[in-house]
């Protein structure tokens, strides 16, 4: 249920409302097979988290939150770098360009299928949707190639924010671009971390999207490492109707 206070309904991307198609790791193959180099997809699949993590820290403190499109381009770089680490360093910058070009194209990216009939329900009960989202610009070139994200009226990625989610600075940033207050915001994602909590943390209403088994096995393991588990929670977007 949407509490009654709140005018605008925020969606994350990635996870979310959207996913890479084909897989990041198939893709990352895929690519790399293209200039000639023959990769292990599961070898790719494992490496994949860990790079970023360790490329994209959340963070909670400003200072370390602040972001932009050069940095971005320079961050995933080095990530693809390590990850592909079998492509050698004087080849690598073609296989990264074809790979930023290749996230680019809205074709390779699935919107699930509970979204376009949520957003359209939401649409028509009057709420003002926007997506925010700790992305570089492509994600406009994705917005603009997907129909079914139609009825998102803002998308604010974090390159243009300025700040990358959790951080407080993030949220405070989208309120005053919308005018409006942090009690008026119901912030919908499949970060606990960066979307959850960092919403709460703003004085947002948020629900955590756990759509998939790896989702639930996080909140598994937020369980044991917490005493402060959201029972805020939902599996589907169709449960905000």
């Amino acid at each position: 249920m949407i509490p009654n206070t709140v005018k605008i309904l925020a969606f994350d991307a990635a996870g979310t409302i959207i996913e890479p198609y084909p897989a990041v790791h198939h893709a990352y193959c895929e690519v790399a097979k293209s200039f000639g180099f023959v990769l292990d997809p599961l070898e790719i699949k494992q490496r994949f988290p860990n790079a970023m993590n360790r490329y994209f820290p959340l963070s909670w403190e400003s200072q370390n939150a602040r972001t932009n499109q050069d940095q971005q381009w320079t961050t995933w770089r080095g990530l693809v770098s390590e990850v592909l680490q079998e492509i050698p360093a004087d080849k690598i910058e073609p296989v990264f360009v074809a790979l930023w070009d290749h996230f680019r194209q809205p074709q390779h990216w699935f919107v699930y299928p509970d979204v376009a009939s949520t957003l359209s329900a939401l649409k028509q009960r009057g709420y003002i949707l926007c997506a925010v989202s700790n992305f570089d610009q492509r994600l406009y070139d994705i917005a603009k190639g997907s129909p079914d994200l139609s009825c998102i009226d803002h998308w604010f990625a974090s390159v243009d924010v300025g700040y990358q989610k959790p951080c407080v600075e993030f949220f405070r940033t989208v309120e005053e671009r919308l005018g409006a207050a942090s009690h008026q915001f119901l912030m919908v994602g499949d970060s606990l971390e960066a979307d959850y909590r960092g919403a709460q943390n703003a004085g947002w209403h948020a629900r955590w999207l756990q759509r998939n088994a790896d989702q639930q096995a996080a909140a598994n393991t937020a369980s044991q490492q917490s005493t402060s588990l959201p029972t805020e929670t939902i599996r589907s977007l169709h449960e905000l109707l």
